[in-house]
């Protein structure tokens, strides 16, 4: 009898053991299908974070190179451009979206980069951006008073005379002050009292005009000119970024169903 109930001892136990062995097989096998699944997670996400650093910096680099846009950063945010600006920037960001979408397994959608071109300035959340690219108006857009005022200088092919600058309304909540060059003679207005300049060439034609209202800022050309627009002495708000806003650049990654927004930093 002693001797049964120690067989049966020693099968229970075997069993209990097999089972426990098999539970653990079980547990191992789940937990190696889900490294497996984490791992294949995270190369997809490592290939598109190459993929979609690749694109920006590539948007980047046509963006300074082909825009016609110069940018310079310090306590002042200062854009220069000609007006209207006819650089074949978009043929060039045509061609570059044909040969992402024809070599990677990606849909891009740049309309408000074709468009408007907005550059942020972060953080002071103010944009500089066009009404329809290669037109003739550039618009400042500014959240918040955390600047100055706007310095805008222009450089015409025309002749100027010394009352060329006609300046108009009343001061707003950042101040304007404008400087023109022509072909024989300088204007300016820098009272900062006014919110409102136009410009006419000594014949009388207008050439340019250039407003504030509140905070914002609007400047259009009726002829050829290059414009200057300083956002002058910005307040202190910590590091400042140059960038086009995530909203701007769209990307479908067909092959893995994801889909983001990408900023691109220019500065």
């Amino acid at each position: 009898m002693a001797e049964v109930k120690k067989g049966i001892f020693y099968t229970l136990g075997f069993l209990f053991l097999a089972g426990l062995i098999l539970s653990l097989a079980a547990i191992a096998y789940k937990n190696f299908n889900f490294s497996q699944e984490r791992f294949s997670e995270i190369l997809i996400l490592d290939k598109i974070y190459n993929i979609d650093s690749s694109i920006k910096n590539g948007f980047k680099d046509i963006i300074n190179i082909k825009s016609g846009i110069t940018i310079n950063k310090g306590a002042s945010i200062i854009f220069s451009e000609p007006l209207p600006n006819m650089n074949n920037i978009n043929d060039v960001l045509d061609e570059y979206e044909d040969f992402l979408e024809s070599n990677f397994s990606v849909l891009v959608n740049i309309e408000d980069i074709k468009t408007r071109l907005p550059l942020k300035i972060k953080p002071h959340e103010i944009e500089y951006f066009h009404q329809d690219f290669g037109d003739n108006t550039i618009n400042v857009n500014a959240n918040e008073t955390n600047f100055e005022g706007y310095t805008v200088s222009v450089t015409t092919k025309e002749d100027l005379k010394g009352n060329s600058c006609a300046a108009s309304g009343k001061k707003q909540d950042v101040y304007l002050v404008f400087y023109a060059s022509g072909k024989n003679k300088d204007c300016s207005e820098n009272g900062k009292s006014k919110s409102k300049v136009d410009l006419y060439s000594s014949s009388g034609q207008q050439i340019a005009t250039v407003s504030v209202t509140g905070n914002d800022l609007s400047a259009s050309s009726f002829l050829p000119i290059n414009i200057t627009i300083s956002i002058d002495n910005l307040n202190n708000l910590g590091i400042t970024y140059i960038l086009l806003p995530k909203e701007a650049l769209y990307l479908n990654f067909t092959e893995f169903n994801i889909t983001k927004n990408s900023t691109i930093n220019l500065l």
